[in-house]
């Protein structure tokens, strides 16, 4: 009798409520530790080029060009070379940025839906995207825009 009303009684849904915020707090703890981890490998890979990005104290290097270092995840500008499914883009800073496709690339045209025969050498482009692994850009998203005549 004391077994068939157990699930009834307020011990055990007490025991459900803590069980259930445990779970909630080890997630949240999890999700943190994700984000953690993907800050700290951006770092890692900054650290890797640390003497090419902030070269100033060592006397065989130039001084540190502040316009060279590099920007956030993103890039505008102008296609000047495509080697799919990689491709490079010179923005209005003439700095080059090589911006790397995957297959679940979003990409569009003024049209709408584009594909990776849009990308072409000339054409104008928005980039939207991720730190890579070598200091390129994991596009997420490309919008084409044909070139200016």
């Amino acid at each position: 009798m004391l077994e068939k009303n157990f699930h009834h009684s307020k011990t055990f849904k007490t025991i459900l409520i803590a069980g259930g915020a445990l779970i909630v707090i080890l997630a949240s703890f999890e999700m943190g530790a994700a984000v953690g981890f993907h800050k700290a490998s951006l770092s890692y890979r900054v650290s890797e080029h640390y003497d090419v990005l902030f070269g100033n104290g060592h006397p065989m290097l130039p001084p540190l060009d502040t316009e060279a270092l590099p920007g956030g995840h993103e890039a505008a500008g102008k296609i000047v070379a495509v080697d799919l499914p990689i491709f490079v883009v010179v923005g209005p800073d003439n700095i080059e940025k090589k911006i790397d496709i995957a297959t679940d690339t979003a990409i569009a045209n003024v049209r709408g839906q584009g594909s990776s025969e849009d990308i072409k050498v000339g054409e104008l482009v928005v980039v939207i995207g991720a730190p890579g692994a070598d200091s390129d850009i994991d596009a997420q998203f490309v919008r084409v825009f044909p070139a200016k005549q």
